[in-house]
């Protein structure tokens, strides 16, 4: 049962978790969030229309508020989630994960924080009741490089607390100002949409507002088997999805020289997510890897492509984002 009563709420938050036939997992993560204190102001379960046995467990959860989609993928279950939520803030959160002792405390100050417009923490892998996150130094957290590579820490731990200002953040673990996540342009995101955390980021540092990172905010995350979307070994789509999402975030975002810069790195050499023209050759000799390589192109220009129709329509209509 979602807190009810006297307990103290984060009233202007809404926490959203999609979930895809996976009601073992999603009981997890509602107890997760029923134990917070202060509690979100609501929480918001996205299913699919025909999942009857998610849509029992929210039933025992009073409270919980479910929205129901029959398009596939996470972007779609995101988007239906934000929306329906009616605070300032959102909290997206998957159904495999569950928030830490704390997490919401150590949430409301940033949310009270005219300055900060998204802020998260660490998500921390669990594999056979062991995590696999390593300890870590500094404050070079998550960071995009002069090239456009994501340098990230985001599922390791620090020794002690840390709050610092990073480029992005964790998908499954974001908690963001609703307006600017329904002002991010995701273009024709596919499926599961990785790097999608991304662009809320950069919507949000366009906006002058800061993006923080603070390690008590802290989420366990038990990987579960994707049922009836994406399966996790299909690396062809993953590649796909990773860089044209990449692509068309970056390429809209970064200036002049940064994005040219992006465009030799990543289309020549890529990324082990979406090899480019040079690396192609090396994965083609693995299993599946030329298969990859080629999605990974494809992914590439049907991102550019996309972005330089958004650049030509914002110029004429005189838009911004």
């Amino acid at each position: 049962m979602m807190p009810e009563g006297n307990v103290p709420r984060l009233a202007e938050l809404t926490v959203i978790v999609p979930s895809a036939y996976r009601p073992e997992a999603l009981a997890r993560c509602l107890a997760g969030l029923e134990r917070q204190t202060p509690a979100p102001g609501s929480v918001i379960a996205v299913l699919r229309s025909d999942d009857v046995e998610g849509t029992a467990e929210c039933a025992a959860h009073p409270g919980v508020h479910v929205v129901s989609v029959q398009v596939r993928g996470l972007v779609a279950a995101r988007q239906a989630g934000l929306m329906s939520a009616q605070t300032e803030w959102v909290s997206f959160m998957d159904d495999d994960a569950e928030p830490a002792p704390g997490w919401s405390a150590a949430l409301a100050p940033y949310v009270a924080d005219p300055e900060v417009g998204c802020v998260g923490g660490p998500i921390l892998n669990i594999v056979g009741a062991r995590t696999t996150a390593k300890w870590f130094e500094g404050h070079a957290i998550a960071r995009l490089d002069v090239f456009g590579r994501t340098v990230s820490h985001l599922h390791d731990l620090h020794d002690g607390h840390i709050s610092a200002d990073v480029d992005f953040l964790p998908g499954s673990n974001l908690t963001i100002r609703r307006e600017l996540a329904r002002s991010a342009d995701h273009g024709r995101a596919p499926g599961m949409a990785p790097n999608e955390e991304l662009e809320w980021c950069l919507t949000v540092k366009d906006a002058g507002l800061r993006v923080v990172y603070d390690s008590g905010i802290r989420v366990a995350h038990y990987p579960a088997a994707r049922i009836g979307t994406e399966a996790r070994g299909d690396k062809s789509a993953y590649a796909y999805a990773y860089a044209y999402m990449l692509t068309y975030t970056l390429l809209r975002h970064l200036r002049l020289t940064r994005r040219v810069l992006f465009v030799l790195y990543f289309w020549l050499l890529g990324q082990r997510a979406a090899p480019g023209i040079l690396a192609a050759p090396i994965y083609a000799l693995r299993p599946g890897g030329w298969a990859k390589a080629v999605s990974g192109m494809r992914g590439r220009a049907a991102g550019a492509r996309d972005a330089m129709w958004r650049s030509r329509t914002r110029a004429v209509t005189g838009d911004g984002e």
